[in-house]
């Protein structure tokens, strides 16, 4: 249903860099197994659309150069559907919502440790200001809204199950 949180498609193309395109001789030193990990790690992106039932499309290497002449890159995935939403009021309207089902929302705190229970989580918390002052609490269920420390909280809720590891680029 909609809700009013702004939003806008705008689309966008994931890609496989081409190591191999004679245009950047630079990109030769890399081998070609790098086009190759990354065409396949598409593919698998492909594939959990499909089953999420969100469209792509292929785009050839001939569109890609057609339309973005600069590209280095060999195959793109494109996401027609993709879009920008505003983040804030996706915030908004996820924080009035926890509080009218009578949930309760910890911000400016810091996750301390965590242990799994039979119910969900017993979590210690501390103020982001005043580690040493923590408290204990238990849910059913825990948002991970940790922005650049969410493999962190993840790690702490999870162990070493934990699939996410950050990767921090300019």
């Amino acid at each position: 249903p909609k809700v009013g949180i702004p939003f806008r498609k705008v689309g966008k193309w994931v890609f496989a860099t081409d190591h191999t395109d004679d245009r950047w001789p630079e990109m030769k030193e890399q081998s070609a197994e790098g086009t190759e990990f990354e065409t396949k790690y598409l593919e698998s992106l492909k594939e959990k659309c499909n089953k999420l039932h969100i469209p792509t499309r292929w785009v050839s290497k001939e569109e890609i150069m057609q339309k973005e002449p600069f590209l280095r890159a060999s195959v793109a995935l494109e996401s027609p559907e993709t879009g920008i939403i505003d983040s804030h009021g996706l915030m908004d309207f996820l924080s009035h919502q926890i509080d009218s089902l009578g949930g309760q929302q910890a911000t400016r705190t810091t996750l301390i440790d965590s242990e799994p229970t039979s119910a969900g989580f017993r979590l210690t918390l501390a103020p982001s200001d005043q580690l040493n002052d923590t408290i204990i609490v238990e849910s059913r269920a825990v948002v991970n809204s940790a922005g650049l420390m969410a493999d962190r909280v993840a790690r702490l809720l999870m162990g070493s199950r934990s699939p996410y590891k950050l990767y921090h680029a300019k």
